[in-house]
């Protein structure tokens, strides 16, 4: 979702940018997905870190939920944003599509109504999962929204129970304290 804003701030060309996110957009598709360790991802989640020379995981890190979330909400304003009757721009809508819909979301839950904050290929699936309200806001709008591999119906009503509720100076509202979890999922 740089791109578009370097567009409309007059810091780069609309052709330069759509060439950067094509490139960004066709890495991400044709990368390795699989269960095994040395992949850039599997069932459509990416690792947390990636290496940028390989594209490959590294530091032993996790399949992150979120993090594939909120990237794959920067390509989604991409695709919205690049709408003109260009082969590039048309590519552009195509493929962030195509990686939304690549995401099993589903998968995600484990054997939980609520997503899991994370998996690894040789220990499975990282013990907690995204409650209360917090960062993850984007993940879970997302998933159930998804065209393809939603997360199962109860999933949202798991999520929302596991709430925080304050009364701060006689007035009931939901607790989120960081600032930047409000900002990472209302920034799209």
């Amino acid at each position: 979702s740089c791109y578009p804003i370097g567009v409309e701030r007059g810091w780069m060309a609309r052709d330069a940018a759509a060439r950067l996110t094509l490139a960004a957009l066709r890495f991400f598709r044709s990368s390795t997905q699989g269960s095994g360790p040395d992949v850039t991802g599997h069932k459509g989640f990416y690792y947390h870190f990636l290496d940028m020379r390989t594209g490959l995981r590294v530091w032993r890190c996790e399949l992150s939920m979120v993090d594939t979330a909120l990237l794959i909400a920067g390509m989604l304003v991409a695709g919205a944003y690049f709408s003109g009757d260009n082969d590039d721009e048309a590519e552009i809508r195509r493929l962030a599509e195509a990686l939304y819909r690549r995401v099993d979301w589903r998968w995600a839950q484990g054997s939980s109504p609520t997503l899991r904050q994370g998996w690894k290929a040789r220990t499975g699936f990282l013990h907690y999962g995204w409650e209360g309200y917090n960062e993850a806001t984007i993940l879970y709008v997302l998933s159930m929204a998804s065209p393809d591999r939603p997360t199962t119906d109860d999933s949202y009503e798991a999520w929302t129970a596991t709430y925080q509720w304050e009364n701060i100076y006689g007035h009931d509202v939901l607790y989120g304290g960081p600032l930047f979890m409000h900002q990472f999922s209302h920034a799209w």
